[in-house]
């Protein structure tokens, strides 16, 4: 488990997440092994901004939201 007493979802706007400058396969062993790990992937998928982490939730572009206590960004 990722944490013992936190669920962490990782949420990525491309089809895998790392850079395409690595092959599939190293992306999907990264997807496999965070799963293993009980980390939860939501790809294809854009966080709000605007909304990210304001009380407690994550919008996605999808317009479903997700609960947050910590939302780290990549730098703009």
């Amino acid at each position: 488990m990722a944490h013992p007493s936190k669920k962490v979802t990782i949420v990525h706007g491309a089809r895998l997440p790392v850079s395409d400058h690595f092959p599939d396969y190293f992306r999907e062993k990264a997807v496999k092994s965070l799963e293993e790990h009980g980390v939860d992937i939501i790809l294809n998928e854009k966080i709000d901004v605007e909304s990210a982490g304001k009380n407690g939730v994550v919008k996605l572009s999808s317009g479903k939201a997700l609960p947050a206590d910590l939302v780290v960004r990549p730098p703009l």
